[in-house]
């Protein structure tokens, strides 16, 4: 009797054997040449890289096919995603496209519009656009297309930017993006296409006016600046004549009187950092007719702002749920007009509104109040560049009088103040502030609130010798008085009625006993 061994072994053998015949036949590409044994594994190859070509090609526009490829999903992530993009994106595993622009490539944000609403089957979409030397991009906000869920573009010159801000049509395209950044990119404007903007924002799209809104979860635009096309001398008259001083106040309330809201029920970043054309309404427009109910970080770093926005240091006031308001590296003053509203806020933690590297050189005592009553923010001002004189006498002598929790903030978040330390004059650099006395600060000795103190006494006690004065002469300055009516009414005489005969009666038992006296 055969052993199972035997008969497996037998019965693999016939397999194989009825099985190879047919192999050779259907693929003679598969036979070896003589002269090069490899040819089958090259030609294998050559075979499986078209598979996988027409594999891409038909997903993604045709024309990209030279300058996109498909890429593990990790590829499209940026490390500025938001820990609840990360999370999206590994859970949804999109189709990723990686596209290298260089200058002579045509990259147009229309044909993959065309494209995605061409699909049968609704897919999901990272793309990400890195462009080298000069290259550029055609791309119109408002980013609209169907299965469109992530986009990154980098280092590229962006143009007809403004191309779908009239189109309504848009506004009939899904809106399913949940991060877009644009990053190191210049965008060419054509004045005309500026004028036409500024000077029509009430007929702006929906879209347009609000960009991606529905899913967005962070919006990106980092180091964005602008460049304008050369205008041809035939429009200089014509430009002139539509652009002023008064062109952004203008679009911001374009803005302020339009109908259409925005409601950003999912977005928690906003980055608008390293940017060199914010302006001093910047904030008006971003929060104008915007809600934004869960917003956390906003970041207006390195934006070259010289104060405090406007709406934004009411804290929580308008973004009722942010943590994070990034203002560093900029020029900003002073803080005294932060308030905090974080009493009428869902969301009970202490946020930061982060004033480090500013333009800061003094504390002033207003200032250390306001701070004092905070519960809901710390406003942070270390590496400021704060200059140890005579007008930092009020914060020494503060912090020097009996250390109370209060003076540190309600929750305690201002204890850092005692940690600040110098920046100039020299012979003070990196001396602590609190440590310092009034001999240090170059101050005579006494102290700015005692000479308050002084005036106020000074003021008090004349204000009494005034009071004494005034009741002690009282007695003559009331005959006096008394003696002109006298004379004014002997003057436009006429019969008496008893009542007044009574009252002159009154008037000369008084004048009588204030002479006796």
């Amino acid at each position: 009797m055969w052993t199972v061994y035997e008969f497996c072994f037998i019965f693999m053998t016939f397999w194989m054997i009825t099985l190879c015949v047919p192999m050779k036949e259907n693929e003679p590409e598969m036979e070896f040449s003589l002269k090069n044994p490899n040819s089958a594994k090259t030609n294998f190859s050559i075979t499986h890289s078209r598979i996988v070509e027409d594999a891409q090609a038909n997903m993604m526009p045709y024309q990209w096919r030279h300058i996109c490829r498909i890429k593990p999903v990790y590829t499209c992530m940026d490390s500025s995603m938001v820990d609840r993009v990360f999370a999206m994106i590994r859970n949804e595993s999109p189709i990723c496209l990686l596209c290298d622009v260089r200058p002579g490539y045509d990259w147009d944000f229309h044909e993959l519009r065309r494209f995605l609403h061409n699909q049968r089957d609704s897919k999901s979409y990272a793309i990400k656009v890195r462009c080298s030397k000069g290259g550029n991009v055609t791309l119109q906000w408002p980013l609209r297309a169907k299965g469109l869920n992530y986009i990154s573009v980098s280092k590229c010159l962006l143009v007809n930017y403004t191309a779908d801000y009239f189109d309504n049509s848009i506004n009939n395209f899904p809106d399913t993006l949940v991060y877009y950044s644009i990053t190191d990119c210049v965008m060419y404007i054509d004045v005309i296409d500026f004028m036409n903007v500024t000077n029509n924002v009430n007929k702006m799209s929906k879209a347009a006016r609000c960009g991606p809104e529905k899913h967005l979860v962070s919006s990106i635009n980092r180091n964005v600046s602008y460049q304008f096309k050369t205008i041809p001398e035939s429009l200089i008259e014509e430009v002139s004549a539509n652009i002023s001083g008064h062109t952004a106040r203008n679009y911001q309330r374009g803005v302020s009187v339009s109908p259409i809201t925005c409601n950003y029920t999912n977005l928690l970043q906003i980055d608008q950092s390293e940017a060199k054309h914010l302006g001093p309404k910047h904030d008006s427009v971003l929060l104008q007719n915007s809600d934004y109910p869960v917003l956390r970080l906003l970041n207006l770093s390195s934006t070259m702002l010289t104060d405090l926005p406007e709406h934004l240091d009411d804290w929580r006031l308008y973004l009722p749920r942010l943590k994070l308001l990034d203002l560093t590296h900029n020029f900003i003053k002073e803080f005294k007009s932060v308030m905090d509203y974080g009493i009428g806020s869902e969301d009970p933690s202490v946020g930061i509104i982060d004033l480090r590297y500013n333009a800061i050189t003094t504390i002033t005592l207003n200032e250390l109040k306001i701070l004092q009553n905070h519960k809901f923010v710390k406003v942070d001002i270390r590496n400021n560049p704060f200059v140890c004189d005579c007008a930092m006498a009020e914060f020494v002598h503060y912090f020097q009088q009996s250390t109370s929790l209060a003076k540190f903030g309600v929750s305690g978040q201002y204890k850092y103040l005692l940690s600040l330390k110098c920046e100039s004059p020299q012979s003070l650099k990196g001396r602590i502030i609190a440590d310092l006395d009034q001999r240090d600060l170059g101050c005579a000795t006494s102290h700015p609130t005692d000479n308050k103190m002084y005036l106020i006494v000074v003021l008090a006690v004349t204000t009494g010798i005034l009071v004494i004065y005034v009741l002690l002469t009282m007695p003559q300055q009331l005959k006096l008085i008394l003696s002109l009516v006298k004379k004014i009414k002997n003057l436009g005489f006429k019969p008496q009625s008893h009542h007044e005969q009574v009252r002159e009666a009154h008037m000369i038992a008084l004048e009588t006993s204030l002479t006796s006296k």
